[in-house]
């Protein structure tokens, strides 16, 4: 979780604000240009988040205000509309195990639609590319 990571509260945040009375978001500074909602005290269950309409909102709002905004998102093979949410966002950064089966990456990215794919991440490379005894 971002919130554990960055060191920061997750009383309220972006579940509140979609699935509860919150309307304004709690954003916590991590740098001088780094802000951070958090997830929010409420658990988002797979994609539906994506279907709420305050979504939109809260991202076309954050955009106005700051040059970057990301969404961290549950896994694609979590998701099941993960173009809801490429509608929403410029481009999308995908961030692949190396491990994984070459296929179920390609379907992944095809679910997403290619053209949203700004960069792709790959971990585990190194491991990956040790040799198998």
């Amino acid at each position: 979780f971002v919130h554990q990571v960055a060191g920061l509260s997750n009383v309220t945040g972006l579940s509140d604000i979609l699935f509860a009375d919150c309307r304004e978001p709690t954003l916590q500074q991590v740098s001088p240009a780094v802000h951070v909602m958090t997830n929010g005290s409420r658990r988002i269950e797979g994609d539906s988040a994506f279907s709420s309409p305050r979504l939109r909102t809260v991202i076309e709002t954050a955009a106005r205000q700051y040059e970057w905004v990301i969404v961290n998102a549950a896994p694609l093979s979590l998701l099941r509309t993960p173009h809801t949410l490429t509608r929403l966002a410029h481009g999308v950064v995908v961030v692949c195990d190396a491990a994984a089966p070459v296929d179920a990456m390609a379907a992944g990215l095809a679910r997403v639609g290619e053209h949203h794919v700004v960069t792709t991440v790959l971990l585990g490379t190194a491991a990956a590319m040790l040799p198998r005894s």
